[in-house]
């Protein structure tokens, strides 16, 4: 038997309960008999907080931060980064269908560039969608260049923009000059700066 220092709880009930006009020992002992202030209810809004942390560390931005001029080196292909340009729609969009995330839908090319009319540039593959970080068909069809792209706060934005783009960079040599390197992003997010 435990001591009563212990027990003292669900003793008192059970005395309580057997001098009173029940006589029966199956008195009625409540759930949170033998919990102290400082038990299982304690810990529990520890355990949730605990949760809670974990769980929004995970939501960071997990993407690598790369300089516009360094952006386009094959040690990157492949990879989730981050960078920073301004928007540009080219003369004639250009828009092809893809497979992402093991679906297919529909990408258009804009340029990312180093200055607002600078003539270094990354292709930007966004997605045809509604909502932020797409291009919106409508304003596509109505041949509104980057005016067509809703940035993360789903606001269009404006040629030459700036911007911090998100996504899967891909480098490959380029098969004409071997000294060069072809670089694309395929983008996540979009956000104005």
């Amino acid at each position: 038997m435990s001591s009563p220092r212990k027990r003292g709880p669900i003793r008192r009930l059970r005395k309580a309960a057997l001098s009173a006009e029940r006589k029966s020992p199956e008195a009625w002992v409540p759930a949170f008999a033998g919990k102290t202030r400082f038990g299982r209810a304690k810990r529990l809004p520890t355990a949730l907080l605990l949760f809670a942390l974990l769980a929004l560390s995970g939501c960071g931005d997990s993407a690598t931060t790369v300089e516009f001029a360094k952006l386009c080196v094959k040690e990157l292909d492949g990879k989730t980064i981050a960078t920073t340009g301004y928007l540009h729609a080219p003369f004639a969009t250009l828009c092809r269908s893809t497979t992402r995330r093991g679906g297919t839908t529909t990408t258009c090319s804009f340029d990312l560039r180093d200055k607002p009319d600078g003539e270094v540039r990354v292709s930007l593959n966004i997605e045809v969608g509604r909502g932020e970080n797409r291009v919106d068909e409508a304003r596509l069809k109505a041949k509104q260049g980057a005016a067509a792209i809703a940035a993360s706060d789903a606001k269009f934005l404006a040629d030459k923009a700036q911007v911090r783009v998100t996504g899967a960079l891909h480098a490959v040599p380029n098969s004409l000059k071997p000294e060069e390197t072809i670089c694309w992003l395929d983008v996540e997010t979009i956000e104005r700066r």
